[in-house]
C-alpha cells in the first residue's frame, strides 16, 4: 500500500504554519518569564490544568478506573493529553490508553492491543477541509488509512463530502455524503457485506408547526412526525421492516420534573411499552425511576455530584427490579472522585 504523500506544497504549508504559531506562543511565554522585573507584563498566552480522575463500580470490583488529563493552551488552541488506566487491590495495572487531542491532529495507543489512530485535519480555504486518518493494529498487521475532502459550497447549509478508506485486507472502501436544507443523501462500502455499497437518504419539512421526516436505511423506509413545545414532545414513527408503528411523549410538568412514555407495536403481535420519571434539583441531584416491559425489569437511578468544587465528587446507585424475581433485586454504585489542579 502506497504510503501517504505529505510532500505536497500545501500540505507543508499548513504544517509549516501550525508549528510556526506553537513555537510562537512558547517564545511569547518565555519572553515574559524571563523580562525584568520592571518591564511591562505581556499578555499570557500558555495556560495549563490537570484533572486526576478515580472510579469505582461495584459491578466491576475489585477493580478501579484512573484517568489522568493534562490540558495546556497555546495561543489560543487547546490541546489535551490523556492517560487512562485500571488497577486492583493487588497494585497491578493494565488496560493502559494513551491519547493526546489538538485543533489539527489526535493520536490514540491501546498498549495490550497495539492498537494505534491517528486523524489530522487541515483547512485548505475557501471552505475545503482535507482530513485524514491511520489505523493501525500491530498485533494483526492490518493497516486503513482514510483521506477526505468536505466541501461547504456558496450556501453554507449546503456540503459536501467525499471520501474513501484504503485497507490493507480489502483494497478500496469510497464514500460520500451531501447535506442540504432538508435532509442528506449517502453512501458507504461495507466490509461485512463483501464491499456492499450502502445507501441511505434523510428528507424532512414542516407542517403546522410539526417536523415530517422521511428516513432510508438498511432497505428500510422509516416514517416520522414529531411535534415539540415546551411543556410536550410527541414522536411517532412508522417502519416498513421493523417495529411497524411507535408512539413516544415526553412531558416537561415542572422545570425539573419529566414524564416520558414508550408505546411500540411489533409485528407478532407482542405489545413494548416502558415508562420513566426524571426528577432533577440544581445540577447536584438526579432521581430515575422506570419499568420496561419487554425487559420486565423496574429501574431507579440516583445521582449526587458536587462539580463545582476542585474536589468533585459524584456517586450514582441504582437498583434493578425484575418484576417475576423480586427477590432478585440487584444494587449498583458508582462512585467517582476528581481532583484539579
Amino acid at each position: 500500500m502506497p504510503p501517504f504523500d505529505m510532500n505536497t506544497p500545501l500540505l507543508q504549508r499548513k504544517l509549516t504554519e501550525s508549528v510556526h504559531r506553537f513555537l510562537q506562543s512558547f517564545i511569547i511565554h518565555q519572553s515574559e518569564s524571563d523580562a525584568p522585573p520592571n518591564a511591562a507584563p505581556l499578555p499570557s498566552t500558555v495556560n495549563s490544568s490537570i484533572r486526576v480522575t478515580s472510579a469505582f463500580n461495584s459491578e466491576d470490583t475489585p477493580n478501579l478506573f484512573h484517568k489522568i488529563s493534562f490540558n495546556f493552551i497555546f495561543d489560543e488552541y487547546l490541546s489535551k493529553l490523556k492517560l487512562s488506566f485500571n488497577s486492583n487491590h493487588y497494585k497491578q495495572f493494565y488496560r493502559p490508553h494513551v491519547s493526546f487531542t489538538s485543533e489539527f491532529f489526535s493520536a490514540l495507543y491501546d498498549v495490550d492491543h497495539r492498537h494505534s489512530l491517528i486523524t489530522s485535519a487541515f483547512d485548505l480555504g475557501s471552505g475545503f477541509t482535507l482530513s485524514a486518518s491511520h489505523d493501525y493494529v500491530s498485533q494483526f498487521e492490518e493497516h486503513r488509512v482514510d483521506l477526505a475532502l468536505r466541501a461547504k459550497l456558496h450556501d453554507p447549509r449546503y456540503e459536501l463530502r467525499l471520501g474513501s478508506g484504503v485497507s490493507s485486507a480489502v483494497g478500496l472502501l469510497p464514500n460520500a455524503n451531501f447535506k442540504f436544507p432538508n435532509g442528506e443523501v449517502s453512501f458507504k462500502t461495507d466490509v461485512l457485506l463483501f464491499k456492499k455499497y450502502i445507501w441511505s437518504a434523510i428528507g424532512k419539512g414542516q407542517l403546522l408547526g410539526s417536523i415530517l421526516s422521511a428516513e432510508y436505511r438498511d432497505e428500510d423506509l422509516k416514517l416520522k412526525y414529531r411535534y415539540k413545545d415546551e411543556a410536550f414532545t410527541f414522536i411517532s414513527s412508522a417502519s416498513l421492516l421493523y417495529d411497524p408503528v411507535e408512539f413516544k411523549s415526553k412531558f416537561q410538568l415542572t422545570p425539573s420534573d419529566k414524564l416520558s412514555l414508550r408505546y411500540n407495536f411489533h409485528t407478532d403481535d407482542r405489545k413494548v411499552w416502558n415508562a420513566a420519571y426524571k426528577h432533577t434539583y440544581g445540577k447536584d441531584f438526579k432521581f430515575k425511576a422506570a419499568y420496561d416491559s419487554k425487559l420486565r425489569l423496574g429501574i431507579v437511578f440516583l445521582r449526587v455530584e458536587d462539580e463545582e468544587s476542585p474536589l468533585g465528587t459524584k456517586l450514582e446507585l441504582k437498583l434493578d427490579v425484575p418484576h417475576d424475581h423480586i427477590e432478585q433485586t440487584f444494587l449498583v454504585f458508582q462512585l467517582k472522585t476528581r481532583l484539579d489542579f
